[in-house]
């Protein structure tokens, strides 16, 4: 089973997404207990699949709680908040090699400067102090025009890296990354705080942000060659509607016909295509089967897509995928070994 819970600024409400990712698979042939606006769970799996979540654990990521088998293994993508940050567990003693190794980067940029670029760049070259016990901050710029500010933060034995690019010299994002330094606190894998605020590996950050998003990944021992990425991310001021499956699989229709390929990609089958409401996100779902091409296997593929909200932190955007036939990250490398997925999930997979 997965559940998504998500946190409001006085409680957690849980909305049950789905019954697993993998009976996102369903076609129209297969039946579904409960779909409706409230969230629900998909019913009617097969043993198999059932199986596989009898044993779950929670996991959180971002704002979001889920439930996955007890086995599987946890991934995590790229995390930003105000900033990139990036988890580095247990190598606090190379606290003043990442310093040193920026600080060499940094010598090199300098060679391009002149005194114009110091007048409008004066804190180039500079190591802070951050606002939290022995953080330090880096100031580099690989375009001269604006910087690029490295954070180093301790938390117990590991490290948190905040880095963010071209930063105006009139923009006070230090100030925003120390902020989030100072509430920023170490996390176990398997805990689910409970005050309102983001997951991210290693670590958790209390309370929200401009700029939110976090991604992660699962892989499930039943299915080695199986990868489902989920990604969350606040939206600002506008919504991302030029991403949903549909308009990605025109474009990539477009681009293969412009290659020469399109005989290529029309042997590729759309196995589901449809609108779908889960939980509070109206979105769009598209599954398909991709042609064999020279070293790339045929493959399936799911996606599910939605906009969210505009400066909503609990309904952000929200892209789920699942790919088979992975092998080291890329796609379509082998023969899906999972080749019944579909059938294990409901049946619809056609060789």
């Amino acid at each position: 089973m997965v559940e998504i819970m998500r946190a409001s600024l006085s409680r957690k409400s849980v909305i049950y997404l789905l019954m697993t990712f993998l009976a996102l698979f369903c076609i129209e042939g297969c039946r579904r207990a409960v779909d409706d606006a409230s969230g629900g769970a998909v019913e009617n799996i097969s043993p198999k699949l059932k199986s596989m979540f009898s044993e779950t654990r929670s996991i959180c990521f971002g704002r979001l709680v889920m439930q996955v088998p007890h086995d599987a293994t946890l991934v995590y993508g790229p995390a930003e908040i105000e900033s990139s940050i990036e988890y580095r567990q247990g190598e606090l003693g190379r606290f003043d090699e990442y310093i040193s190794v920026r600080m060499k980067k940094i010598d090199k940029e300098r060679r391009f400067f002149n005194e114009r670029n110091f007048s409008k760049l004066p804190l180039f070259g500079k190591v802070l102090d951050g606002a939290r016990l022995n953080q330090k901050i880096i100031i580099g710029s690989d375009d001269r025009v604006g910087y690029t500010v490295l954070s180093l933060v301790p938390v117990n034995e590991d490290i948190f890296i905040q880095e963010v690019y071209g930063v105006l010299p009139e923009d006070d994002f230090v100030n925003r990354m120390n902020r989030v330094a100072t509430i920023l606190r170490a996390r176990e894998a398997e805990e689910i705080p409970a005050e309102p605020g983001l997951c991210i590996e290693g670590g958790f950050v209390a309370g929200e942000y401009e700029y939110e998003r976090v991604t992660i990944g699962i892989r499930l021992i039943e299915f080695p060659d199986v990868h489902i990425s989920v990604d969350v991310h606040k939206n600002l001021e506008y919504l991302d509607n030029d991403s949903s499956p549909k308009i990605l699989h025109e474009r990539a229709q477009r681009n293969a016909e412009a290659a020469g390929l399109g005989p290529v990609f029309s042997r590729g089958k759309i196995l589901r295509d449809q609108t779908r409401r889960i939980a509070h996100w109206n979105g769009q779902e598209m599954a398909f089967r991709t042609p064999a091409y020279k070293r790339a296997a045929s493959v399936h593929e799911f996606h599910f897509y939605s906009a969210g909200s505009v400066n909503d932190p609990f309904h952000p955007k929200l892209d789920i995928r699942l790919d088979s036939g992975v092998r080291e990250n890329a796609k379509a490398a082998i023969k899906a070994t999972s080749k019944n997925l579909g059938r294990d999930a409901c049946g619809w997979v056609k060789s």
